[in-house]
């Protein structure tokens, strides 16, 4: 039964006053968040992200769904093992990590370089400015893991300036907020409009930029299939395009929390691609990529953001092109795909995780 006065309603939360209120009150409520975070001990930060974390989940029953729909796919499809916990375990902890993550963002504005030694450790940091040139940009690659807002924000402070790709928010005011918290220690925030042109200028001018490569996009531009987790999906590509054409190298990496509120920040590998590397190449590398994330993400799968429609485009292998599954993008139906349609994986050159090569084997 429709209920009377509901249109009314719809149409009076669509107003541009209604817009205007309602944009007001958030950045009235995040900008008085931005202030009181940095000011909260340390133990009140994460167990506050702890409580608002289980209670995201609670409420968020769309992102719970395709959450828990994602993980049992990555179970029956790429054989992820969670050991003794069920995938409702693993998922309220995907929620808190992501809510400290959240928190943490703004609570970072606390620190200084000097401070920021003692919460968070750097391993292989002289290796890693070696493979840094002055007359070359670099870029640096992490997933939605872990604390990755911290990961740029770590080495700022450590000198390394970086170009960083963000999604603006429709209310742009709180863009703002966030940017000005992202750029504490020194880095520039730029918009997704146009975002390769400006990475690409960025990089040949000698300067970093940084990006998060796991999201789906439309399989358009820079765009290839790669396999997560035993399923299809399509990623971008950008960051080992700008490789090739600027020669720079592409240093993957992720950010983990302690136990004690600390992180630890790893860079897994250094690596690059040759400047003559055809689309072939380019996917095989956009899969090792990835590869080497799967392998961390499937250690702690906690910290990898599963409420996210991860395989919303896949490769039609019948078709030969790609195409769009049904609306629950996170669900079984349709995840197993040929594997002959995809490209073979390619390991990254190097030693492990704790040293790190500064080349990219090509495939026979």
């Amino acid at each position: 039964m429709r209920i009377k006065g509901s249109g009314i309603l719809k149409r009076v939360r669509r107003s541009d006053a209604s817009q205007k209120i309602r944009h007001h009150i958030e950045f009235r409520t995040l900008r008085g968040l931005a202030w009181l975070i940095p000011r909260l001990p340390r133990r009140v930060v994460l167990v506050a992200a702890r409580r608002l974390g289980s209670l995201a989940m609670l409420v968020d029953r769309r992102g719970r769904h395709l959450g828990l729909s994602n993980l049992r796919s990555a179970i029956r499809h790429g054989d992820l093992d969670l050991g003794d916990r069920s995938p409702e375990q693993v998922l309220r902890a995907c929620y808190q990590n992501f809510a400290r993550g959240w928190l943490d963002l703004f609570w970072f504005t606390r620190l200084t370089a000097k401070s920021m030694a003692h919460w968070i450790e750097i391993e292989n940091e002289d290796e890693i400015r070696s493979c840094l040139r002055s007359d070359c940009g670099a870029i640096f690659i992490t997933p939605h893991y872990g604390m990755f807002e911290w990961s740029s924000l770590a080495i700022g402070f450590r000198g390394v300036k970086l170009n960083i790709v963000a999604q603006d928010f429709a209310n742009s005011s709180l863009t703002t907020v966030f940017r000005r918290a992202r750029e504490h220690s020194g880095h520039c925030v730029i918009s997704r409009e146009g975002a390769m042109l400006k990475l690409l200028r960025a990089v040949r001018r000698g300067e970093h930029v940084a990006m998060l490569p796991d999201l789906n996009i439309r399989p358009q531009g820079a765009a290839t299939s790669v396999r997560m987790f035993g399923t299809p999906a399509c990623l971008t590509a950008i960051h080992v395009e700008i490789a090739k054409r600027c020669g720079a190298p592409m240093f993957l990496a992720v950010c983990e929390p302690l136990p004690d509120g600390r992180a630890r920040l790893r860079v897994l590998d250094v690596v690059r691609v040759g400047r003559d590397a055809d689309q072939e190449e380019i996917s095989r590398a956009t899969q090792a990529v990835w590869d080497l994330f799967e392998k961390n993400i499937r250690i702690r799968p906690e910290l990898w953001m599963w409420m996210y429609k991860h395989w919303r485009f896949q490769l039609n292998s019948s078709a030969g092109d790609y195409a769009t599954p049904p609306a629950n993008a996170g669900d079984d139906r349709g995840a197993a795909s040929d594997p002959e349609s995809f490209v073979a994986d390619i390991p990254l050159v190097g030693p492990a995780a704790s040293h790190i090569s500064c080349r990219l084997e090509r495939s026979a």
